[in-house]
């Protein structure tokens, strides 16, 4: 409820639809960062989710929830639900529930293969599978500082289950290796090469940046 009035409010406030996007996050943001237990993330997802897009819909001066006695005092925030999905668990409330589902920093092979599970998930729920959408980094004749800013949002998640695979098969072995031993950032950073970044991004001149694109629709 507490999203969605805080999406209601935004809505009111800049006059345009306003969505929401769902996701688990990792153990390291949820714990160290915002001070809650990440206990459950899956069902917890499905659980927000489900509601979520039930209270995204509805009228003015109509109950919050149905048997409140406080009502509506915003309009509907009118956006999509999103869900941020990788694991099974995900892509299924991503299917139930999403009007679109979100994969982050991933390779055309994975896309391939996460738009299968998508519309299976989405069959067995008796609904057209949502929109898909990858939030990919992106530079076109990049310096320097470019790759390495991409790379250093890459080291997050050498140790990710299924993210590691995909680095490891890539070529990255040492990397995925070296972060699963507990280093630090920094030294993951030193042993993690530049072409890591064009394996989950759109890197390089504008014809290679829109051959990837090609690739990512495809």
């Amino acid at each position: 409820l507490t999203i969605v009035r805080g999406a209601a409010s935004v809505a009111a406030a800049v006059g345009r639809p306003v969505g929401v996007a769902l996701g688990t996050s990792s153990k390291r943001v949820v714990e160290v960062i915002h001070g809650r237990a990440r206990t459950r993330p899956a069902a917890v997802l499905a659980e927000t989710a489900e509601a979520v897009r039930t209270l995204m819909h509805g009228e003015l001066g109509e109950p919050i929830v149905p048997g409140s006695v406080f009502r509506r005092r915003l309009q509907s925030p009118g956006g999509p639900v999103t869900v941020a999905a990788f694991g099974d668990r995900a892509i299924a409330t991503a299917a139930e529930h999403a009007d679109r589902m979100l994969l982050d920093i991933v390779s055309p092979e994975q896309v391939r293969v996460l738009r299968g599970k998508l519309d299976a998930a989405a069959e067995r729920a008796g609904r057209a599978a949502p929109r898909l959408a990858a939030w990919l980094p992106a530079a076109v004749d990049p310096e320097s500082e470019s790759l390495t800013q991409i790379l250093r949002s890459i080291v997050g998640y050498l140790t990710v289950p299924g993210y590691s695979d995909m680095f490891a098969a890539a070529g990255f072995g040492e990397a995925v290796e070296l972060a699963r031993s507990g280093a630090g950032s920094d030294a993951l950073l030193a042993v993690l090469p530049t072409e890591a970044a064009s394996t989950v991004g759109l890197v390089g001149d504008a014809s290679a940046v829109q051959a990837r694109i090609d690739a990512y629709a495809a």
